[in-house]
Parts: C-alpha cells; sequence; structure tokens
C-alpha cells in the first residue's frame, strides 16, 4: 500500500502543478480584461471632458457676444485659447491615469502568470524528490544487492551470464 502512496503524492503534485498554471493564465487573462476596461474608461472620460470644455466654450462665446466683445479678437480669443488649452491638458491627464492603471493591472496579470509557472516548478520538483526519496528508502529497506552476475555470497539468483545460469557451458 505504501508503494502506491508515492506515486498517487507524485501524481497529485503534478496536478497541483498543472491547476498553478491554469490558475495563473486565468488571473492574467482577468487582469488583461481589467485592462483593457481601464483604457476604455479613460477614453470615455477624455470624451466626456471634451464634450463639456466644448459647451463650456460655446457658453462663453455667447456671454462675450452679449457682453461687446469682438469674437476672435484681443481678450476674447486669450480666453478661448486659454479654455482650449486646460480642455487638452485635462483630456491628457484622464488618458494619462488610464494608461497607468492599464499598466498596473497588465502587470498585476504577469506576475499571476510568473506565481503559476514557479509554483507549477516547485510541485515539479517536489514530486521528483518524493520519487528519489521513495527509491532510496526502498534500496535501504532492500539492503546491499551485488550487481548482477556476480558470484559474491548473498547475491540474487546470479542473474545472466552468471555460473549458475547454464549459459557458456
Amino acid at each position: 500500500m505504501a508503494q502506491l502512496a508515492v506515486p498517487m503524492m507524485a501524481a497529485g503534485g503534478i496536478v497541483k502543478a498543472v491547476g498553478g498554471v491554469r490558475a495563473g493564465l486565468f488571473n492574467q487573462a482577468v487582469a488583461q480584461t481589467q485592462a483593457d476596461e481601464a483604457l476604455a474608461i479613460g477614453n470615455a472620460e477624455a470624451m466626456q471632458v471634451r464634450d463639456a470644455a466644448r459647451a463650456t466654450m460655446v457658453n462663453q462665446l455667447g456671454s462675450m457676444a452679449e457682453s461687446g466683445f469682438a469674437i476672435g479678437e484681443g481678450t476674447a480669443l486669450t480666453v478661448l485659447e486659454q479654455s482650449l488649452l486646460n480642455r487638452e491638458v485635462d483630456v491628457m491627464q484622464a488618458r494619462r491615469n488610464a494608461a497607468g492603471k492599464a499598466a498596473g493591472l497588465r502587470a498585476q496579470g504577469r506576475m499571476a502568470m510568473e506565481q503559476g509557472l514557479f509554483g507549477a516548478a516547485a510541485e515539479l520538483i517536489g514530486a521528483a524528490g518524493a520519487i528519489g526519496n521513495y527509491r532510496a528508502d526502498y534500496a535501504a529497506a532492500r539492503g546491499p544487492v551485488a550487481p548482477r552476475g556476480s558470484n559474491q555470497p548473498g547475491s540474487s539468483s546470479g542473474g545472466r551470464g552468471g555460473p549458475s545460469s547454464g549459459k557458456g557451458q
């Protein structure tokens, strides 16, 4: 019964290794999806900033025209240019935030995959170690065994080519 336990433990380690790799792949895919969503949200925010700035600029133009400013000249032009500049800075900030979040999520996905791979390697090494320990324990319990074909006392049945095999006579 003990002879069956070691191969089963080794097989369990291999199954755990495969499971770790699959979990790493799944977590990496989830992180990639979240990164894509973060970029999409960032792009949507950038569009909202542009739309809001456009509406504000239209209101500014109307207010300036009502106040008697010459649209497109002097102070009115300076105000519009500043509004455009502020809008672009806000758009760039929204996109930069989204890109940073996406990069962080992708890094988390890569780390999840690496953890799965290193976990798998550890499990496979552990399984190989368990088999190696079993072989060493089995050999120690069996005692010293003379090589096959030797004439030493206590050797097993003689094996191939030994004096009791009847070959070469």
